[in-house]
């Protein structure tokens, strides 16, 4: 298997794209570590096929959607790859999309939002700062989700009730 490698710190600013594709023969993209992809506000990163980070990711105040068929994955277990995700910053996994961490740290939210359609699975702390998850209609979240220090904060499962309204449940969260 082989995958297309990102070579250096990538910024993403305001009014950019970026569609993470392979190059053609390649079955996905590898973030190496000690590269740093970072989503500033205005800017969009795109996840159409699986990306394995090795690296960090940083969504500052951006987009980081993970569309059907994208698949991000942090890969190393020492803590030493991260997805940070600040300022205002989204990360939206959209159906047939999936984040897969299993690192401890491996994902940390700082006044921003994670919206779920498609599937969460956490092997790690995911650190919650002033942040909160949407878990959508279809929206699957599993694994061993923990909650560091200092992170607990609200998790909302949100539906669209009978009469066509969307309304949504708080739920605190804590060691599980």
């Amino acid at each position: 298997i082989m995958y297309s490698m990102m070579t250096g710190d990538y910024p993403v600013s305001s009014g950019q794209t970026l569609n993470m594709n392979a190059e053609e023969g390649f079955n996905g993209v590898y973030i190496p570590r000690d590269v740093t992809l970072t989503v500033k506000k205005g800017g969009t990163v795109s996840i159409n096929e699986p990306v394995f980070n090795d690296g960090t990711i940083v969504v500052d105040g951006g987009t980081l959607i993970i569309q059907d068929g994208g698949r991000l994955s942090n890969l190393a277990t020492d803590g030493k790859n991260e997805i940070i995700v600040k300022n205002g910053g989204d990360v939206i996994i959209m159906p047939g999309g999936a984040l897969y961490t299993n690192a401890d740290y491996a994902m940390t939210l700082k006044n921003s939002r994670l919206i779920n359609f498609g599937s969460l699975i956490m092997g790690g702390n995911l650190m919650l700062y002033s942040s909160f998850i949407e878990n959508r209609k279809g929206g699957l979240i599993a694994g061993d989700m923990r909650f560091g220090d200092y992170s607990i904060d609200r998790f909302y499962q949100k539906y669209e009730g009978s009469d066509g309204k969307y309304y949504r449940d708080t739920i605190y969260w804590c060691e599980m």
